[in-house]
């Protein structure tokens, strides 16, 4: 799910196409294993994924284990793209323990927090009505569309999700997740609420013993030839990026774009019409972006369109109206809705406006 282009699919036609390509692979962090040439580089962007592992993003054996084997059936609509989906059985288990023994090992030592206790209902609301809704499905349920959640109860202890809530960019620098001002009591609400969405899955223990010392070694291996590290970063990793052919000289028709990529190329499950406008972007001229595109393109990017308008682009979702409260009824539409930011660069000062 990349809502940026989901939002816009309507206008992809033409230069939009192109610029929803290029918005996909800056999303997907495509140049996270293809270089770019001098005509690409401002084109496309680079999307760094999740920092492997900090206290706020701790790594979970049993949720990496469902993880790994398939990262679109536990969390459907993820960037996480499929890595390992040319291998079965036997194989595919034991390269499952190899990774996550590897992984586990990597994270640090369990924050010392105290428990703070929230309740599910105090959650819903908050959930609803401080811009969860806007990203992310109202019903909390993941549908393929809005940015998914996941299975957050076997991924995070109450006390890490709180950690979390409260300093997402913490473990993931992409900033598409915001930090969100709110106490440490209304993030144990928010997080009662969001991991009693799902049940935890059967749970397989890693290995102990020598076998432990002979995968956690493969792991390191399979992590590299993988090309993780191109995404992710590891506390205190010097490993140089691996990279795949360059972006220019990409068969469109193989790899990654193809419908089932091989063995050993990502497998991103894309829709048709993001293929369609990759290879759109891929092949179009490059051309140099007015102030006005950079801004659109940003803002598109960090999903601002949700529930800001920009000369004509971007507004909220009228399934989504009655979220948006205000306690000023008086004021009407203009005091519960977010604010148009057409002008508003003629309006406030560049102080302002990085204050906000």
């Amino acid at each position: 799910v990349v809502p940026g282009f989901d939002r816009f699919q309507s206008l992809a036609k033409g230069e939009d196409l192109i610029a929803s390509g290029e918005l996909l692979i800056t999303e997907l962090n495509c140049i996270g294993c293809h270089a770019v040439d001098k005509s690409q580089s401002h084109r496309f962007g680079t999307r760094p994924a999740p920092v492997l592992f900090t206290t706020h993003n701790p790594a979970s054996a049993s949720w990496l284990r469902h993880w790994l084997n398939d990262p679109h059936d536990l969390k459907p609509g993820t960037l996480m793209p499929d890595l390992l989906h040319g291998f079965t059985g036997k194989d595919k288990a034991h390269t499952v323990d190899a990774l996550r023994r590897y992984l586990v090992s990597l994270s640090p030592p369990l924050g010392n927090w105290a428990l703070t206790i929230g309740h599910a209902s105090e959650g819903k609301k908050l959930y609803e009505t401080i811009g969860c809704v806007q990203c992310h499905a109202p019903d909390a349920k993941d549908n393929g569309k809005d940015a998914p959640l996941g299975e957050l109860q076997q991924k995070y202890t109450q006390e890490q999700l709180i950690q979390f809530l409260l300093n997402p960019l913490h473990s993931r620098p992409a900033g598409r997740m915001p930090r969100v001002p709110m106490t440490q009591k209304e993030a144990a609400h928010l997080t009662v609420f969001l991991r009693s969405r799902t049940s935890p899955r059967k749970d397989v223990a890693l290995a102990n013993g020598p076998a432990a010392l002979k995968l956690h070694e493969e792991g390191k291996t399979l992590f590299l030839e993988m090309r993780c590290i191109n995404c992710h970063s590891t506390r205190g990793s010097n490993i140089p990026s691996n990279f795949s052919k360059p972006l220019f000289k990409l068969d469109l028709a193989q790899g990654c774009l193809s419908a089932l990529p091989p063995k050993g190329a990502p497998h991103f499950r894309l829709k048709p019409e993001q293929i369609k406008a990759i290879t759109a972007a891929l092949k179009a001229k490059p051309v140099e972006f007015t102030v006005q595109e950079q801004a659109h393109r940003r803002m598109r990017l960090l999903n601002c369109t949700a529930c800001h308008t920009r000369g004509g682009l971007g507004k909220p979702d009228t399934a989504r109206d009655k979220f948006f409260l205000t306690t000023g009824n008086d004021l009407g539409d203009e005091g519960r809705l977010p604010p148009l930011l057409t002008g508003v660069g003629a309006k406030l000062t560049d102080a302002a406006l990085h204050k906000v």
